[in-house]
């Protein structure tokens, strides 16, 4: 069975993706427009991935990491009450990235959010 496969590497995360030609064994292919949506979410997850694995979106979260640490210690040393808008602003988009990050990551990560049923969550 003949398998191409193409790599595409962000920060250590490898994407492969597979196409495989059918052998006698196989069963039938499904039908044509089935394999074009497979191949368009395929296609977003790389693309959300690239996103995510990018160098400057990284370089974002590690600044607002560290206001997000240290910012409202620095607005109680070094500011007045007038300020508390701008610093809260920033934490609201601080917010607003991590939480984009979060959802992305749960969509194009097959594994990256592990759901379990209510019976196994009791049983702990």
């Amino acid at each position: 069975m003949p398998v191409e496969s193409k790599e595409i590497d962000g920060d250590g995360m490898k994407i492969i993706l597979k196409q495989q030609e059918l052998d006698n064994d196989d069963p039938p292919p499904m039908e044509d427009q089935d394999e074009t949506v497979e191949e368009s979410v395929s296609t977003w997850r790389v693309c959300l991935m690239g996103t995510i694995n990018n160098k400057v979106f990284a370089v974002i979260l590690i600044f607002l990491t560290i206001y997000a640490l240290f910012g409202d210690d620095i607005r109680l040393a070094a500011s007045e009450k007038p300020d508390d808008g701008i610093f809260f602003t920033i934490s609201i988009i601080a917010l607003a990235f991590f939480t984009i990050e979060l959802l992305v990551n749960m969509v194009a990560k097959p594994g990256y959010v592990r759901i379990t049923s209510h019976a196994d969550r009791s049983a702990f």
